[in-house]
């Protein structure tokens, strides 16, 4: 399930930023506030067209980066119930080398108190 992921996230490509849209014929210069009968703010098509664009480009960023945000939680996860068991695994370690250490010492010194 991690690889599964974590593969995905690597092979998707960032989606590129849109470009600008070309200015449509008979459209506003600018942003003009409208007043009567209600108030309103016209823009150009091109720069509203523009807005779309990036709305969806963000939306396409978003996905993008909570899949990668998902699998770096998976393997984050995965990392730290290793690094447990590890730690586990050093304290039964030192337990040996400790017990091995003792029956060591007093095989020695039973060894050398009998010569």
């Amino acid at each position: 399930m991690i690889f599964l992921l974590l593969g995905t996230a690597l092979a998707q490509d960032i989606p590129a930023k849109p470009e600008p849209n070309a200015p449509v014929e008979n459209q506003c210069v600018e942003a003009t506030p409208i007043t009567d009968p209600c108030d309103a703010v016209a823009i150009p098509t091109s720069k509203a067209a523009d807005l779309l664009d990036i709305e969806i480009w963000g939306d396409q960023l978003h996905s993008h980066y909570r899949t990668d945000m998902q699998a770096w939680q998976l393997q984050q996860e995965s990392l730290l119930r290793e690094n447990k068991k590890l730690k586990r695994t050093i304290w039964i370690r030192a337990g040996e080398a400790l017990v091995i250490g003792l029956a060591a010492g007093y095989i020695t010194y039973h060894v050398v108190e009998t010569r």
